[in-house]
C-alpha cells in the first residue's frame, strides 16, 4: 500500500512539472465605442503622430475623395484629399506635416500637406505600391511594390527614389528598426527578407520562413520581437530578432493588418475572414477574440499611441470605421457579440458610401470568405 501511495505522489509531482503554467490574467475584451461612415471600400487607417487625426484611405473612390480625414477627439470628418488614382495605405512624416499615400493604379506615392490637405508632390515608384515604412530619422521612406516585386527606397528630402531592392513575389508587410534593418514579407512566396546596410546600400542578409502567406509586420517597441499576421493559417507569428526562433499562436480567421500597443503588451489583429478582432497578450501568448456585428471584411487597423487603448479598424465591405476600446467589466462570456453602437452618418448632402457586396455571415461556418489575392 505504501508503495502505491509513493507511486501516486511521484505521478502527481511529474504531472505538476509537465503541466503548463496557469495564467490568471487574459487579454482584454473589446467593446465598440463608436462607428463612423466612410467612403466606399475603406482600405487602410493611420493616425497622425500626435494622435489628433485619423486618416482613412478609401480604395473604392478612384480619382476623388481618396483619403477621408477625421478629428480623433470628436470623430467628425474634417476634410478629404482627392487625386487621380486609387489610395491604398497612408503614413505620416515624423513631424506630421506630410502624409504619404500609395497610389495603386498610377504607381506613385502622393505627398500631401496635412494643413491644407492638398497634394504637393508625387513620387514615381514601382508597380502597384501598397505598404510603406519610415526610417527612425524620418528621412527615408520604403515602399512595397506589389506587382514589380521590389522595394523603392525614397529620399524624402528630395522626394525621389534613390535605390530599388529586389525581393520575393508580392511584397506586402514591412517594418524597419531603429538601426535601419528592413524586414519585408512576401505574400506569395511565404518568406520574409531581411536587409541591412546604409541607405542606398542595403543588401539582403537573411531570408526567414515564418508561415504561409505572411501579410503584415509590426515590431515590438523594444525591437526584440517581430510580429507577423499569417493569412492562410490564421496565426500570429512571433520572431525573436536575436536568434530568429519562431512562436505561433492561433488567432481569428484570415488576419490582415496587425498593430502592437505602445507598451508592447498587446498585439491586435483585424480578422478579415470572420468579422472578429483578436487581442494577443505578448507576455502569456494568450489570445481572445471578439465578434463584432456589421464588421465584415476587417482590413485596416491602427492603435492609439497614448492614453486609453483605442483600436481603429476598417470594414472594407460595410464602409465603416469602428472605434473600439477595452470593456470595463468581464461579466459577458468569451467571444460574445458586442452590442451594436450608433453609426455616425455623414450630414445630409454629403457623398454616400454604398456597400459593394452583400456582407457574409458574422459567425464561423465551413465556408471561407477570405480571398488570397489580397485585393
Amino acid at each position: 500500500m505504501g508503495c502505491v501511495r509513493k507511486s501516486l505522489e511521484f505521478l502527481v509531482l511529474i504531472l505538476g512539472v509537465l503541466s503548463p503554467t496557469i495564467v490568471e490574467s487574459a487579454p482584454p475584451r473589446l467593446v465598440v465605442l463608436d462607428r463612423i461612415e466612410t467612403g466606399s471600400q475603406p482600405k487602410g487607417v493611420s493616425l497622425s503622430p500626435d494622435g489628433s487625426r485619423i486618416y482613412v484611405t478609401v480604395f473604392g473612390r478612384p480619382d476623388h475623395d481618396n483619403v477621408w480625414v477625421y478629428d480623433a477627439a470628436t470623430l467628425r470628418r474634417v476634410g478629404t484629399v482627392s487625386f487621380e488614382g486609387n489610395a491604398v495605405e497612408s503614413i505620416s512624416s515624423r513631424d506630421g506635416r506630410r502624409l504619404f499615400v500609395t497610389n495603386f493604379r498610377r504607381n506613385r506615392v502622393e505627398v500631401i500637406d496635412t494643413r491644407t490637405l492638398q497634394v504637393t508632390g508625387e513620387i514615381e515608384v514601382g508597380k502597384n505600391p501598397k505598404t510603406m515604412a519610415l526610417s527612425a530619422d524620418g528621412k527615408t521612406l520604403f515602399v512595397a511594390n506589389w506587382s514589380s516585386h521590389t522595394i523603392s527606397v525614397v529620399d524624402l528630402e528630395r522626394e525621389r527614389v534613390v535605390d530599388t531592392l529586389r525581393v520575393a513575389q508580392n511584397p506586402r508587410g514591412m517594418v524597419v528598426t531603429g538601426q535601419g534593418r528592413l524586414y519585408v514579407a512576401s505574400f506569395t512566396d511565404d518568406v520574409i527578407d531581411v536587409f541591412d546596410g546604409p541607405r542606398g546600400g542595403l543588401h539582403r542578409t537573411d531570408r526567414l520562413r515564418v508561415c504561409a502567406v505572411p501579410r503584415h509586420l509590426v515590431m515590438s517597441p523594444d525591437e526584440e520581437h517581430l510580429y507577423v499576421s499569417c493569412y492562410r493559417k490564421s496565426l500570429l507569428g512571433t520572431v525573436d530578432t536575436d536568434d530568429n526562433t519562431v512562436q505561433r499562436i492561433p488567432i481569428g480567421r484570415s488576419p490582415k493588418t496587425i498593430d502592437v500597443s505602445a507598451d508592447g503588451r498587446w498585439v491586435v489583429s483585424a480578422d478579415y475572414g470572420e468579422g472578429t478582432v483578436s487581442v494577443v497578450d505578448t507576455r502569456a501568448m494568450q489570445m481572445r477574440r471578439t465578434w463584432i456585428d456589421d464588421l465584415t471584411m476587417a482590413t485596416g487597423l491602427a492603435l492609439s499611441r497614448s492614453g486609453p487603448l483605442r483600436v481603429y479598424i476598417t470594414s472594407f465591405d460595410s464602409n465603416q470605421l469602428f472605434v473600439m476600446g477595452i470593456r470595463p467589466t468581464d461579466e459577458e462570456a468569451d467571444q460574445a457579440s458586442v452590442a451594436p453602437s450608433r453609426l455616425r452618418r455623414e450630414p445630409s448632402g454629403a457623398p454616400a458610401a454604398p456597400s459593394e457586396q452583400a456582407p457574409p455571415s458574422q459567425r464561423p461556418t465551413g465556408e471561407v470568405f477570405a480571398r488570397l489575392e489580397d485585393e
